[in-house]
C-alpha cells in the first residue's frame, strides 16, 4: 500500500477523531459506547492501549481502570468494547473495557507472551498481569546504575522517534527518572523529522506514566529536560506531568544551575502555564543568587520567559540579569540581542538603559547576521 495513501487514510482517522469529540463535546462522555481490538498490552505498567473501530488514535486503557475488572484476561487481538472518558491528564482514555465476544473468557492460567518475550500470568489467585520470572531478563531489584547508563546512552544516540518507541516499548520497566528524561529530550529533538505522530504521541503516553510514577525521584535536571521536552513538541495536554514536575522543582529550587532555571522558565512560557506561580518565584530567587554565571543565551531565554508570562513582579532577578548582561554583551548573538529587547519592552522595564544601550551597540555591530524574525 503506498505511503501516502497511508497517510491520508491516518489522517482521514485523525479529524474523525477529533470531530466526534468535537460533535459530543457537551455530553458525558462516559456515554460514548465504543468497540474496537487491544493493540498492545504493557503489563507489569498496567496499562494498554486500544485501536478504536471508529478510527482515530489509540485509546489508552488502565488494567485496573474503573469497570475494567475484565480486563486482566485481555490479550493483544481480542475484541472489546469499552466506554471513552477524560483521564487525569485531560486526555481521553477507556473504561468499562471488556471482551466483546467472550475471547477472554477461561483465560484464567494461561501464559500470554507480552513484549520482550515475557510471559503474563492470568490467575484469579495471583492478581492482574504478573510477571514470570526467567524470559524478561529483569532483576527483582530492578536495573543497576550501570545499565540504566548504558539505557540512556542508547536513547541519547537514537536517530528517528521509531528507535525511542522500540526502546520505550522493550524495556518500559527498566526505565530510570533518568532514562524517562531523555527518551522524552529525544522525542522532542526527533519531532521536527517524526513521520508518525501516532506512534510518538503513544510513546509519550506511556513515558508520562513512567515520569508520574517516579517524579519523586527527579532532580532538577530531570524536571527541565522534561518540561522542556514537551514545550518542544508543543503538548498541552499533560498537565498531570507539569504539575508533578512544578511541585518538585518548588521542593529542589535551591540546587537549579542557570540552564536548568532558563529552560524551565521558557518551557512554562511557551506551553502557557500560568498557575504555577510558587515554582517561578522560587526559581527567579535562587537565578538573582547565581546571576553572575548566567550565559547570554540563558539570560535572554529567562527574560524572555518572563515576558512571554506577563510575570512583572521579580524585577530582582531582571535587574540582577540586566548588570551580567551589561558585562557579556559581547557574547550575545543576534537572537539573544533581539529577545533581550524585546523582553525589556514587554515587561516595560525603563530602569535598565545601561543594558539597553550595549545591547544596542550589539544589534549595530552584528546587523549583518540578523534575520527578519531578529528585526
Amino acid at each position: 500500500m503506498p505511503w501516502t495513501f497511508l497517510r491520508e487514510r491516518l489522517s482521514t482517522s485523525e479529524k474523525i477523531y477529533k470531530n466526534s469529540f468535537t460533535t459530543h463535546s457537551n455530553r458525558d462522555m462516559s456515554r460514548q459506547e465504543c468497540t474496537g481490538v487491544v493493540e498492545r498490552v504493557l503489563t507489569d505498567r498496567g496499562f494498554g492501549f486500544i485501536r478504536n473501530d471508529d478510527g482515530g488514535s489509540d485509546m489508552f486503557f488502565h488494567l485496573k481502570g474503573t469497570g475494567n475488572a475484565s480486563a486482566c484476561k485481555l490479550t493483544v487481538g481480542d475484541a472489546v468494547s469499552f466506554k471513552v472518558t477524560m483521564g487525569r491528564n485531560g486526555q481521553p482514555h477507556a473504561e468499562f473495557v471488556r471482551a466483546a465476544t467472550g475471547a477472554a473468557a477461561g483465560a484464567t492460567g494461561s501464559l500470554v507472551p507480552v513484549r520482550g518475550g515475557s510471559v503474563r500470568v492470568h490467575s484469579g489467585d495471583r492478581g492482574c498481569g504478573q510477571r514470570q520470572k526467567g524470559s524478561s531478563g529483569l532483576r527483582e531489584g530492578g536495573p543497576s546504575f550501570e545499565d540504566s547508563i548504558v539505557l540512556n546512552q542508547r536513547i541519547k544516540m537514537c536517530s528517528s522517534a521509531e528507535e525511542v518507541q522500540k526502546i520505550v516499548q522493550n524495556h518500559v520497566d527498566d526505565l530510570t527518572h533518568v532514562n524517562v528524561a531523555t527518551a522524552l529530550h529525544t522525542l522532542g529533538r526527533l519531532a521536527k523529522h517524526d513521520g508518525n505522530a501516532r506512534r510518538t504521541k503513544q510513546t509519550v503516553t506511556v513515558l508520562v506514566e513512567r515520569a508520574l510514577d517516579t517524579a519523586e525521584a527527579f532532580k532538577p535536571q530531570e524536571v527541565s529536560t522534561t518540561l522542556l521536552a514537551l514545550a518542544k513538541m508543543r503538548i498541552t495536554g499533560e498537565m498531570a506531568l507539569v504539575r508533578a514536575m512544578a511541585k518538585r522543582g518548588r521542593k529542589m529550587a535551591g540546587s537549579f544551575n542557570p540552564q536548568n532555571i532558563s529552560n524551565t522558565l521558557w518551557a512554562l512560557a511557551t506551553l502557557g502555564v500560568t498557575g504555577e506561580m510558587e515554582l517561578v518565584r522560587a526559581l527567579a530567587k535562587r537565578g538573582q543568587n547565581i546571576s553572575t554565571v548566567f550565559k547570554p543565551q540563558e539570560v535572554t531565554n529567562t527574560l524572555w520567559a518572563l515576558a512571554k508570562m506577563g510575570v512583572t513582579g521579580e524585577m530582582g532577578l531582571v535587574r540582577a540579569l540586566a548588570k551580567h548582561g551589561q558585562d557579556t554583551a559581547e557574547a550575545f548573538n543576534p537572537q539573544d540581542v533581539s529577545n533581550t529587547l524585546w523582553a525589556l519592552a514587554t515587561l516595560g522595564v525603563t530602569g535598565e538603559m545601561g543594558l539597553v544601550r550595549v545591547m544596542t551597540r550589539r544589534a549595530r555591530d552584528t546587523a549583518g547576521s540578523f534575520n527578519p524574525q531578529n528585526v
